[in-house]
């Protein structure tokens, strides 16, 4: 039999027609394409990954038939071929040791570069240092690779000393990894079917880490080992809901932040909308059923094209098998039911020549097929032995296509770009589902990749965009999306499948990678992971060698425990264990007819198979390997939960409402005053004061609460370090009463969110995944539920809880990314859901609290905080630059706005109950949070009293302490003490202070506003000119002109403000390495590094009042012609690189957005500045 891909297939080459990709990202090591048989790579691959069988079967196989599943025997190996790890029975423990420290601090050092150029804004980065760092790890990797793995003993030491250490080194690395890919796209430097193709990156040094783990805890029981995990995802909380701390750590800003983590930009989330969809069909055979069915014969070569169709189930699950072919004249399928067993009809005279596109219904009744090279679909009725109906569809050239049979007689034809619904048998066209040419495809046999519900309802589509990897779910009686499972991160992951129990409640999901392969079980209702077991290796690898089984890649026993993988693993989901291997090469389907029983071809006799017969074989599938990684609450393996935690609640989302944000102009508001006008001017004494997570008051300002931990939080790859000793707290007391705070601490580590109107309940957010809430009661000091709001469709526990705050005593706000959802609680169920697009800030309830407002979109949008009914929406307003934060008068009757523009900020002031605009003006600064006091004064950023009557900074304050944000008026609450070391004082200030008062009695602020619309500036431009690009000098000028225009900006010689444009070109002193990939070059070659920097700055005499700077460097990707090779091949990409510079330089200073409003430095000054604290 011949390969379904052939033998001499190169699957590692991405060479397009005409041209060879070459990337070169600053310093870019290609690696040779080592030339070996598939037979020797495969079976060299098993054997160090996972110990598999190879080569001829052992003797004694149980099956008597050549093409019926045998077994390997248990712990056999490739004849003579030795693990070159070893047993570790003599390990070298101090010098793996310190094999292994080394390897961390080096793969620390790469992370620090790529942490550093990910927040550097750069347009194009430069991999200096880890090449370097690569260089140094690549003869630690040889000689760990020699060394004998650890027993356990030693094992458990070297984990306690090095391996966590080394653990969270290979997890920050993924999660730097992840963030520059995400924000320089590295798709642009070439990548390689088969390997990443980028060369010596921090992606080798995870992979040389994760070889030293594994070897260094080879022998330790399952549950001792340290795992990396499902695929890394962007995720990563900021550790308060006031800033993006974790995000600033690493360089990213918010907006870098939400780019990069972002799924599907501008696409709402698909809420999880299935229902379980059991088999409809009888499918299990009885024990007494009796089967020995003729297979017809037929003079077609069994060659993978024909056997899977030789032997044709229908996709939902049934007693039904469709036995023969249809390619020829002569050709004919007989059609049985199994139990009771029955000839149902026949299929023939059809000539569907090599065609793979054909369908049997569940009932025996109808057979659909496209004859090769034909647009033709057609039915053809069984009882009656004749075609009925046809239609028209054209495969697109290249197309991944299947054709099945689905729920309430449809017929569903998936072309790779849309599915087709039609009705049987008339074969009208119900629906046609956009389903995109990004849908994943398999390296298997066409279809294997998607799933059908067992009741014929829902497709599952695995999907790839870009970065994105996820599982869609359509629902083919109304055409729509109905759930998704999100896999952002899991980019090495080169094959994805799916299955639907036959009871319809659980989906298994295969994700199989070059590094590792998981197993995934979802609960269909829910939507949220079971179980998450890991494999470290490919496991098509380990269980399939060379050769490809052409039914689907996973497979559910009727007794919705095991699953079959690649038609030869039997895999336990409950237990995470590999049971059984079937060692004979099948290309057919294999039929799962009971538990413990397989249909299978022998010797042209349709019959039953005992698995029984077939020994347990736990070597093949390396078992210690797999483990449980995630587990949620109502996880049914029965997982405890450790650490003490509190089993969360499932959240219930089967009344929501869910609410799409229109983008058109509404306003539908009324002033919302505060309910109860604040009273409170006490204080209280004896608040901690380090280590505050965060601090609030109740809405009426009689009480308030502090978060605490007792140490500094640390947080990489979203989670959170030394998490085993990090304890947390509040301390809450009684304004009015002045007395000493209560404490009361969580039982596991939690950071203080919120507090309910009255006082009685906290809300907390989980330190170890930022994915889950907790609610606590005050007056019994007791844990009250917790939930995971978001981990429908997600592996990792769920999305990161971005924001969550009361609206009351019994209903909860969270947000996460792209969701805004009001829960009632305790109970946790959904009420409504808003999606959200690109959101700037937090949402800012109204002083009333029914109206919430949101800066998402490029705009504001105001809900009904009780319903989630758009009230208004407005874009910019009038304002240049994002919209950045937003705030409400104490009586409600005015709206500030602030946007973030070049060069400073806008702030605007809406009438609420007209959405009029009262006034607007730029300031030199922009900010993150706004206070009203009063209805004329508004601070920015805790600091910058700003006259909303005067158009600008009136004072500035500097705080001695944490200011507490409130519901506006006249008081500015903060957490502050008298020296240091001494207990924090809550304390007020009425805002303006007298001395701002009495200042703007007397004086005007300074504006100091130079340049603005009506005004004039001088240009001064002197750039170096492109190659080939004459007059570049006079497009700079005339793009600066029009975008001035714009402004309402003269260009005059004359005037005192001049904007200055410079450019310089030049060597920086650096190389870059082009590598070998293949013969293309004769040796690692050197180019200079060459950089063009634009700078420019408005100016006023020699006083610099704005600046900016844009780099570009000569690095990229490359396409080298066929055949061109040695210095000519560097000569051609050079002036390749060269060109890109040049022209992404022009294109970036072309495009530079320039500032509407620049100020002199006087302005932002105010007229004075005051200290506020307890030691005043």
């Amino acid at each position: 039999m011949q390969d379904y891909i052939p033998a001499d297939t190169d699957l590692n080459m991405g060479t397009v027609a005409g041209s060879q990709k070459v990337m070169t990202p600053k310093v870019v090591m290609m690696r040779d394409r080592i030339s070996s048989s598939p037979v020797s790579s495969i079976g060299l691959i098993c054997v160090l990954l996972l110990g598999c069988g190879g080569g001829s079967d052992p003797g004694g196989s149980v099956d008597p038939y050549a093409d019926a599943p045998g077994s390997d025997q248990p712990g056999s190996l490739v004849s003579g071929a030795q693990s070159p790890f070893g047993t570790g029975s003599s390990a070298d423990l101090p010098a793996l040791k310190e094999a292994v420290r080394e390897i961390t601090n080096l793969l620390n050092g790469m992370s620090n570069e790529y942490e550093g150029l990910a927040g550097s804004g750069k347009q194009s980065i430069q991999l200096t240092q880890t090449e370097q760092l690569y260089q140094k790890m690549s003869p630690i990797e040889s000689k760990v690779s020699q060394m004998q793995a650890p027993n356990a003993e030693e094992a458990r030491t070297l984990k306690s000393e090095v391996l966590e250490s080394l653990l969270d080194a290979i997890k920050r690395a993924e999660i730097a990894e992840l963030h520059l890919e995400r924000q320089y796209d590295f798709n642009s430097f070439g990548s390689f079917s088969g390997f990443g193709g980028r060369g010596h990156d921090i992606h080798d040094g995870i992979s040389i880490a994760r070889s030293a783990l594994n070897l260094s805890q080879r022998n330790l029981p399952v549950a001792e080992k340290l795992t990396t995990g499902p695929p890394a995802s962007i995720g990563g909380a900021p550790p308060t809901n006031r800033s993006f701390g974790y995000l600033r750590g690493l360089g990213v800003s918010e907006a870098q932040y939400r780019s990069m983590s972002q799924r599907s930009p501008g696409q709402d989330p698909v809420p999880w909308q299935m229902q379980a969809d059991p088999a409809i069909y009888p499918y299990e055979l009885s024990e007494e059923a009796m089967l020995e069915i003729d297979v017809p014969s037929t003079d077609s070569p069994p060659g993978p094209f024909y056997t899977p169709l030789r032997i044709l189930y229908p996709q939902m699950p049934s007693l039904v098998v469709g036995l023969g072919l249809n390619e020829r004249t002569g050709h004919q399928r007989v059609i049985w039911q199994l139990d009771p067993k029955k000839r149902l009809g026949l299929v023939k005279s059809l000539q569907l020549q090599d065609s793979h596109l054909m369908a049997l219904s569940p009932d025996g009744r109808y057979f659909a097929a496209q004859p090769e090279k034909t647009n033709i679909i057609g039915l053809y009725d069984i009882d009656q032995r004749k075609p009925i109906a046809q239609t028209n569809h054209e495969i697109p050239l290249g197309g991944a296509a299947f054709l099945m049979f689905a729920a309430d007689n449809r017929l569903v034809l998936y072309d790779g770009a849309v599915a087709k619904v039609w009705t049987v048998p008339n074969l009208e066209l119900e629906h046609t589902i956009e389903i995109g040419r990004d849908a994943r495809r398999s390296v298997w046999y066409p279809g294997t990749s998607w799933a059908l519900s067992p009741g014929g309802r829902y497709l599952a589509v695995p999907g790839n965009t870009g970065f994105t990897y996820d599982i869609m779910f359509y629902d083919l009686t109304t055409g729509q999306p109905a759930a998704q499972i999100d896999m952002s991160g899991s980019r090495s992951i080169s094959h994805v499948a799916s299955a639907f129990s036959c009871d319809g409640s659980k989906l298994a999901v295969l994700m199989d990678g070059s590094w590792n392969t998981w197993i995934q079980i979802w609960d269909v209702v829910s939507g949220r992971l079971l179980a998450s077991y890991e494999n470290e290796g490919s496991l098509s690898r380990a269980v399939d060698g060379e050769r490809k089984y052409q039914g689907p890649s996973v497979d559910w026993f009727p007794d919705g425990k095991r699953i079959l993988v690649y038609g030869k693993g039997i895999f336990n989901t409950e237990t995470g264990a590999g049971e059984k291997f079937l060692t004979s090469n099948v290309f057919y389907r294999l039929g799962l007819l009971t538990d413990q029983h397989i249909g299978v071809v022998q010797r042209d006799v349709f019959d039953t198979f005992d698995l029984e017969e077939v020994p347990t074989n736990l070597t093949r599938w390396n078992s210690e390997q797999l483990a449980s990684e995630a587990m949620v609450a109502d996880n049914p393996f029965e997982i405890t939960p450790t650490g003490g935690k509190n089993v969360a609640t499932v959240t219930d989302r089967s009344q929501v409402q869910y609410v799409h944000v229109e983008r058109q102009p509404l306003w539908n508001l009324h002033p919302d005053p505060a309910q109860t006008p604040s009273s409170s001017t006490g204080q209280i004494n004896g608040f901690t004061g380090q280590h505050v997570y965060h601090a609030s008051l109740t809405p009426s300002e009689n009480m308030a609460v502090a978060g605490y931990t007792n140490q500094a939080i640390r947080i990489w790859n979203g989670k959170t370090s030394d998490l085993d000793k990090l304890k947390s707290w509040i301390e809450y007391g009684d304004i009015s009463s002045a007395t000493r705070p209560e404490r009361f601490e969580f039982s596991f580590p939690s950071g203080f969110h919120g507090i309910s109107p009255s006082g009685k309940f906290v809300v907390t957010r989980d330190l170890e995944g930022f994915n889950r809430f907790d609610l606590w009661d005050l007056e019994s000091k007791s844990h009250v539920a917790g939930f995971f709001p978001y981990d429908q469709g997600r592996s990792d526990g769920g999305a990161p809880i971005l924001w969550c705050e009361f609206l009351d005593d019994s209903h909860l706000f969270t947000m996460a990314e792209k969701q805004l959802t009001l829960w009632s609680v305790p109970e946790g169920k959904a009420v409504y859901e808003v999606f959200l697009d690109s959101v700037q800030n937090w949402p800012v309830f109204s002083p009333g609290r029914k109206q919430l407002a949101l800066l998402e979109g490029g705009g504001i949008t105001v809900i009904a905080s009780d319903t989630g009914e758009v009230l208004a929406r407005g874009d910019q307003l009038g304002l240049s630059g994002e919209l950045s934060v937003v705030a409400y008068t104490a009586d409600g009757t005015s709206l500030a706005l602030l946007s973030s523009p070049p060069g400073g900020g806008e702030m605007a002031i809406i009438d609420t109950a007209t959405g009029q605009l009262k006034t607007s003006f730029p300031l030199p600064m922009s900010g993150k949070t706004l206070q009203w006091y009063g209805n004329d004064f508004v601070l920015v950023d805790g600091g910058y009293l700003v006259s909303v009557d005067k158009k600008a900074v009136a004072w500035i304050y500097n705080l001695d302490g944490l200011r507490i944000a409130s519901q506006g008026g006249e008081k500015n609450w903060f957490l502050s003490q008298i020296k240091s070391n001494d207990p924090y004082q809550l304390l007020n200030t009425p805002l303006p202070t007298s001395q701002a008062v009495n200042a703007l009695a007397s004086a005007d602020p300074p504006i100091d506003l130079l340049l603005q619309p009506g005004g004039s500036i001088a240009l001064d431009i002197q750039v170096p000119t492109p190659p080939n690009r004459g007059g570049f000098s006079q497009e700079v000028t005339e793009a600066m002109t029009r975008q001035f225009a714009s402004h309402n900006v003269r260009i005059d010689p004359s005037s005192p403000l001049r904007l200055v444009i410079r450019g310089e070109h030049g060597k920086t002193g650096d190389g870059i390495s082009l590598g070998r990939y293949g013969s293309l070059f004769s040796r690692d070659s050197d180019l200079d590094e060459e950089r063009v920097t634009w700078t420019l700055s408005i100016r006023q005499g020699e006083q610099t009042l704005w600046q900016r700077s844009s780099s570009t460097n000569n690095t990229g990707s490359v396409d080298i012609e066929d055949g061109v090779t040695g210095d000519a091949a560097i000569q051609q990409a050079a002036a390749q690189l060269s060109e890109r510079m040049w022209t992404n330089a022009a294109s970036s200073l072309l495009r530079f957005e320039l500032p509407r409003y620049v100020f002199g430095q006087n302005a932002g000054r105010g007229l004075g500045s005051s200290k506020l604290g307890s030691s005043l």
